[in-house]
């Protein structure tokens, strides 16, 4: 009787598991952005502003992780999928400050969030840093939105039909991987809240404002899926990778100092 009902109630996670996957696989195919130019200035400042940040709190990994995700986002997002058509951006010859907000800002300043994250200061500083990166998106987006400076309209577009399913099985497989690596449920179900949260933060602020209007459905999937391909990864950079490299560069530094001290007793 129990083989039968562990059976049964493993059926209903799959078919469940399937049915969700098959929701999430209608969502909207093409996700589209329409903003005026002035957006781009706003979100500059609020670049700057939250380097600037950065640099006075000595955030150096969140810096230097940010900064690589800005890039891969550029390479990917600008260059990729641009050239393959996936991505359409009208008026296009204003692709440079488009990639630059699109692409490289969000990279940076989603990743850097996450990097302070896993650092896991205490509660209230991780709340702060949230209240900060959220209000600053808002502010930027709802500035362009009321005060009337430059309101020639630029439209984005991503093609994502042959693409949904990369994406959610990105996701399994890096949690799988989470789970394969034996870290226990509750910094699992942080490292999907932390996902769930960015993507929640970069998608709700859009909705808010009316730059992406795609509805409920394209905010829940987003959440769920969009940044969670990358995050269940990043962490294994930063709790099994990073201290290595950190480890072999603190060697390298005393082995080197060890030789000047050598050196200086010879001579």
């Amino acid at each position: 009787m129990k083989n039968i009902k562990t059976i049964i109630n493993l059926n209903k996670t799959i078919g469940g598991i399937f049915l969700w996957m098959i929701f999430l696989l209608q969502i909207t195919y093409d996700i589209i952005r329409n903003f005026d130019l002035d957006y781009l200035i706003f979100d500059l400042i609020f670049f700057l502003i939250f380097l600037t940040v950065l640099i006075i709190k000595k955030k150096k990994i969140p810096i230097y992780v940010g900064l690589i995700c800005g890039i891969l986002f550029l390479i990917i997002d600008g260059i990729i999928w641009w050239n393959t058509g996936v991505r359409e951006i009208k008026p296009p010859e204003y692709k440079f400050i488009v990639d630059f907000m699109m692409d490289f800002s969000y990279g940076f300043i989603a990743f850097s969030w996450v990097m302070i994250m896993f650092e896991r200061n205490n509660f209230r500083e991780n709340i702060l840093w949230t209240v900060f990166v959220y209000s600053g998106w808002l502010i930027t987006a709802s500035l362009s939105q009321f005060l009337p400076l430059l309101d020639l309209e630029i439209t984005t577009i991503r093609h994502m039909r042959n693409l949904r399913i990369v994406e959610i099985i990105t996701v399994i497989c890096g949690f799988l991987l989470l789970i394969f690596l034996r870290y226990d449920y509750k910094t699992i179900l942080f490292i999907f809240w932390t996902g769930f949260m960015l993507s929640f933060m970069m998608e709700s602020y859009l909705l808010i404002t009316r730059i992406r209007p795609s509805g409920f459905e394209l905010l829940l999937y987003d959440s769920l899926i969009l940044t969670n391909q990358g995050v269940p990864y990043l962490y294994i950079f930063f709790d099994k990778i990073l201290p290595k490299i950190k480890e072999r560069i603190l060697k390298n530094w005393i082995s080197k100092d060890e030789k000047i001290e050598k050196s200086h007793i010879i001579t």
